[in-house]
């Protein structure tokens, strides 16, 4: 079932689409090396365009516009995802959580004060964007459960690759402390 739901989101470019990415990518990388990126934040910059514009291709630009605005103010996410008796629901808003997750891993790696704030920040200003655009234009509907996981998803992420780091760095000064008392 997951897999059905991925299939049915998933991006599906056609040739404006990608024309759209090719210019887009190289203007973003363009003013990424004019500012003085390089190496892995430079790769890392592609890496979060590249994602942020799948997404954006996928919540917006591969929709029809509906004849009237939808919106759902009412949370519903523990009626989703705790009672399991639509799978497909529940596999959707699992991959509403997951969404943005890869957002919250690629900023981590190029922000260096406060990532996990600022990439939060990011994810719900990206998620807001999504939701009020798919709102005003009719290419879909305006969830409040859809803001909720994606933020979460983003911080999860987030707070995951920061700590994967911060105990690689914890790792690499105890080998280093270990290897400078065996010198002596």
């Amino acid at each position: 079932m997951l897999f059905k739901v991925f299939s049915d989101t998933s991006p599906h470019w056609d040739m404006g689409i990608a024309l759209l990415f090719a210019a887009s990518f190289a203007a973003v990388c363009l003013t990424s090396f004019l500012f003085g990126a390089r190496g892995r934040k430079l790769a890392g910059i592609m890496l979060l365009y590249t994602y942020v514009f799948n997404v954006l291709v996928t919540t917006l630009l591969m929709r029809e516009p509906y004849p009237y605005r939808r919106y759902t103010l009412e949370i519903n996410i523990k009626k989703y995802l705790f009672d399991r008796q639509n799978e497909y629901q529940f596999c959707y808003e699992l991959l509403n959580l997951f969404l943005i997750m890869p957002i919250g891993w690629f900023m981590p790696v190029l922000i260096k004060k406060h990532p996990v704030i600022k990439t939060f920040i990011f994810g719900l200003a990206l998620t807001l964007f999504i939701e009020f655009a798919q709102l005003f234009t009719r290419l879909g509907e305006f969830q409040t459960d859809d803001i909720i996981l994606n933020s979460l998803g983003c911080l999860i992420g987030a707070w995951t690759i920061t700590a994967i780091g911060a105990l690689f760095r914890a790792l690499a000064r105890i080998g280093k402390k270990n290897n400078d008392a065996e010198r002596y």
